[in-house]
């Protein structure tokens, strides 16, 4: 929504520890489906300047700052109808008190080590309305690819029958090969039994003899 340094300038002006969870409130209704909201709401003043700094993403600072003293008019409203009722905000039942009277809105399950706070409470709430959303979501986009998924098994199978019918010629003309190259060898070993078998001629060998003649060569003595 702003750019850093816009959103920078406006986090500094906008940053107040008392504010912080009444910004969370904005946040959860803005993006309920946040993965930091049920860390802001163990303890939303630690969290405050990041609440805002996210805040900042999904709303404006003019709303943040309207939803801020729209929660300050409805906290002196609430004051002032406890004054006039006579109950005064010490005389008001705490949360623990309510969560054993069972007065609170909704179940909640307590434990003597530990007691959930409202915001956790709320932050649960937000996060299972977000599963179920993206559950549907999830549901939705399922029946849709459904059709195509079936189309797409379809084919495969056409196409694996096609695959095995090309195998199977294949493995028939290979055996027809193989039979009819049985048949060729056999047909050459019988022609090979019928022919004669030739002998060859024996030659007979002529020694060559040289004549000795009475002839003596003369050598000449040199002194």
């Amino acid at each position: 929504m702003y750019g850093f340094k816009e959103k920078t300038k406006y986090f500094n002006e906008l940053r107040n520890p008392a504010a912080a969870e009444v910004d969370l409130r904005l946040l959860r209704t803005s993006a309920p489906a946040h993965p930091k909201l049920k860390m802001f709401a163990r303890n939303p003043q630690r969290y405050a300047d990041d609440i805002l700094y996210t805040l900042l993403d999904f709303k404006p600072k003019d709303a943040i700052r309207i939803n801020r003293r729209e929660s300050e008019k409805a906290k002196e409203a609430s004051g002032a109808e406890l004054q006039s009722g006579g109950d005064t905000p010490e005389d008001a039942p705490t949360v623990s008190q309510q969560l054993l009277s069972g007065n609170l809105e909704g179940k909640v399950e307590t434990s003597v080590q530990e007691e959930k706070n409202p915001f956790e409470i709320d932050a649960e709430i937000y996060e299972k309305q977000a599963e179920t959303e993206l559950r549907k979501q999830k549901e939705q986009e399922a029946e849709k690819c459904a059709p195509q998924a079936a189309e797409q098994v379809e084919v495969l199978e056409q196409e694996n029958q096609e695959l095995k019918e090309e195998l199977e010629a294949e493995q028939d003309a290979r055996t027809e090969a193989e039979e009819r190259a049985e048949l060729a060898e056999q047909a050459l070993e019988e022609e090979k039994k019928k022919e004669p078998i030739k002998v060859a001629p024996k030659s007979k060998s002529t020694k060559s003899t040289r004549k000795l003649t009475g002839k003596t060569s003369k050598t000449k003595m040199s002194k």
